[in-house]
This record gives C-alpha cells, structure tokens and sequence, in this order.
C-alpha cells in the first residue's frame, strides 16, 4: 500500500506542477484510503480543468497570467477574445451555459448573446472599458442559443503580453439565472 500511494504521488507531480498546486482548488492530498473519493474531484473539476486548459493557453499565447485572480472569481465559463472583442477561445462551461458550441462562436462577437433585454447602459459601460483596455464588471441580460433569457455576471480582464502591452480580454462569465 505504501509503494502505491508513493507511485501515485509520483503521478501526481508529473500531472500537476507546482504552479499548478497554487491555484487548483486541491491543496492536500491524502493517503490510498481516500484516494476514491478525493480523485472524484481532484481530476474531474471541470472549474480545475478549465483553468488548466486556460493556463496552457497562456503559456502558448505568451500572456503573463496572475494565476491568484482563478481562486478570487465564481465562474461558469471563460471567453477569450481579441482587442476587438472577437471570440478566440471559450470553455466548455461556455456551452453548457450558452447552448453554443466553440466552433459556432470563435469568430463571432459577444453581442451574439445579447438581446432586447440587454441594458444599453451596461452595454455602453462594457464597451467603454474595453476602449480603455482596463477591467470591468457587468450584470447582463443574455440570450442562449435556444432563444432563452438569462442574467449573467461578466467580469473582464486584460491579457498582456511580456511587452506589458494588452492583447486580449479573458472574460469570467456567471450565469445568475
């Protein structure tokens, strides 16, 4: 059992590096015993997942990534998008809050989502800070692919690149219902 839970733990670092530990949501692991029960979550959270995906993203991207702001957001989905808000990337939470798949709104712009509901104030607020290249934050009235209306919480960041220049936006998007 010893000589198991030391090959495991092996595995474990080969999968997960350090930077990794410091804003998954496992921070302790425990022994065999439990190993059932703490895998359920340890290799199956789709939020720990996500930011794994993301993270291999970034590194390809060249982003400079503030790995804490993971741990300080409540998110469902994560939208990547260009300086001009065209989509590039989104996650899997995307389309299960959406109804859209990946390949139907990479190329597209958010506004794809919004509708007769969504505030043009906050809409005009949104796009004022994107202007700007800094953070904003915004509850929207948005529509699903099915025509369904739902209220979200748009939280969006600037990427930038080791030139300390933005290129994209990293969207953290909570659906509210």
């Amino acid at each position: 059992m010893i000589c198991l839970d030391i090959y495991l733990e092996q595995c474990r670092q080969n999968l997960f590096s350090e930077e990794d530990s410091k804003f998954l949501p496992f921070h302790v692991f425990h022994p065999l015993v439990a190993w059932d029960v703490i895998s359920q979550t340890r290799f199956h959270d789709p939020k720990a997942m996500t930011i794994l995906k993301f993270r291999d993203l970034a590194r390809l991207r060249g982003w400079i990534l503030d790995t804490s702001m993971f741990r300080r957001k409540d998110f469902d989905a994560l939208v990547v998008t260009d300086l001009n808000q065209v989509i590039e990337w989104v996650s899997e939470g995307f389309e299960r809050m959406t109804g859209y798949s990946a390949s139907e709104v990479i190329g597209q712009k958010p506004k794809l989502l919004q509708g007769p509901n969504t505030s043009l104030s906050a809409k005009n607020m949104i796009r004022k800070a994107l202007e700007e290249k800094r953070p904003v934050e915004a509850t929207l009235h948005n529509y699903k692919k099915d025509g369904s209306a739902y209220r979200c919480r748009i939280q969006v960041v600037p990427l930038f690149a080791a030139s300390q220049s933005p290129t994209h936006f990293l969207a953290f998007e909570k659906s509210l219902g």
